[in-house]
């Protein structure tokens, strides 16, 4: 168990069995989806961690966490393909953070 499923559980159990009263309640609720955002974003999503594009109105997107770069790939009416990327160092769906020791979780 790592350090935010333990505070996560703590805040759920107090929620659960409405430990907390008002305001402390409110803040209990507020905290636990901060945790749990902070969790995913230590983790990593779908298109950080597996590489599925993100779909746009321009083309397709694509995180590559090993070079840390954002692939923006286009195909135009008359079949040209465009790719153009960019060095990027969070994750545009759930903000982790690109790092040297993340290159490794995959």
């Amino acid at each position: 168990m790592n350090k935010y499923d333990e505070a996560i559980g703590y805040f759920k159990y107090g929620i659960d069995f409405d430990i907390f009263k008002e305001p402390v309640a409110t803040y209990a609720k507020s905290a636990l989806e901060a945790l749990q955002q902070a969790k995913m974003r230590e983790v990593g999503c779908e298109y950080c961690k597996e590489a599925r594009p993100i779909l746009s109105e321009i083309g397709d997107l694509q995180i590559d966490d090993e070079d840390k770069t954002l692939w923006l790939i286009c195909q135009s009416e008359v079949d040209d393909i465009y790719e153009e990327h960019t060095q990027i160092n969070y994750c545009l769906m759930c903000g982790r953070e690109l790092t040297e020791e993340n290159k490794n979780d995959n």
